[in-house]
């Protein structure tokens, strides 16, 4: 469920005209998907919004951005679900 949605807002912030389940979990997203800093940035917007989470700054790292996979992981993270979400 947190990848399909995560997939779902890189979709929407990358303009990609791919479906979502085109992406796989561990595509490189800024070499593979072609994310930059400011999409990354509305990325994460997105990803608060739709989670309901807060990012902080110190956060913000390439690692983190890697792939949905990384992401995918950190959200569950951050809700304290380990792998249920």
């Amino acid at each position: 469920m947190v990848e399909r949605k995560i997939k779902e807002l890189l979709v929407r912030v990358l303009h990609l005209d791919v479906d979502p389940s085109e992406i796989g979990d561990h595509e490189l997203l800024f070499d593979g998907l072609g994310l930059d800093s400011l999409a990354a940035l509305k990325l994460v917007a997105g990803i608060e919004e739709e989670f309901g989470i807060r990012v902080e700054d110190e956060e913000l790292t390439v690692e983190l951005f890697e792939s949905v996979a990384s992401l995918s992981e950190f959200v569950r993270r951050k809700l304290g679900t380990g792998g249920t979400v």
